[in-house]
């Protein structure tokens, strides 16, 4: 959908400090049906039990994540998919969250989280970043995600899981790229 993804460089105004995030950048609004510019798929290659997160029918997963958004909305989502990659009934979103302007201080960033118990018969998850269309009369969007996290949630939580770089929890903690 015309969207550029790149990590942001180190100099960039709008790179955190001390910190690492993602950003997608898009020009004039597509205009496609369904007011999607971008999908990042933060584990691989969608529907792809090589790249997916494996998951335990039954127990419960977070997928959080710091976003912030300019001209454009962005959600995280799961979907859930059983040993022939078959999309299992069962996955969760966000949808579009409270916008923020991104920037240096991640105070202000939105932390958003999603909750999903993987459904009988699902193996892997896929987590993925969404980012609308750019809005209507603006030429240019932005989203940046950074921080994201998924793993194991307790049952009664609701809040996303505190951030600590290096941390040996989560899907995201051994991998060698992303």
């Amino acid at each position: 959908a015309g969207c550029t993804f790149t990590p942001l460089r180190g100099d960039d105004a709008w790179r955190p400090a001390s910190a690492q995030c993602l950003e997608i950048q898009q020009g004039a609004r597509n205009g496609n049906q369904y007011n999607v510019g971008a999908d990042v798929y933060v584990n691989g290659p969608y529907g792809s039990r090589a790249s997916g997160i494996p998951v335990i029918p039954g127990k419960r997963y977070e997928f959080s994540g710091k976003l912030a958004a300019h001209r454009a909305d962005s959600g995280l989502w799961i979907h859930f998919f059983d040993a022939n990659d078959v999309v299992v009934p069962g996955g969760a979103g966000t949808g579009w969250v409270t916008r923020s302007s991104g920037g240096r201080d991640l105070s202000v960033w939105t932390h958003a989280a999603i909750f999903a118990v993987a459904p009988a018969g699902a193996v892997y998850a896929a987590a993925y970043w969404r980012k609308s269309d750019t809005d209507a009369g603006q030429t240019t969007s932005f989203a940046w995600l950074c921080q994201p996290y998924f793993g194991e949630a307790t049952v009664a939580q609701t809040v996303p899981s505190t951030y600590t770089p290096g941390v040996g929890r989560g899907a995201f903690a051994n991998l060698s790229k992303i």
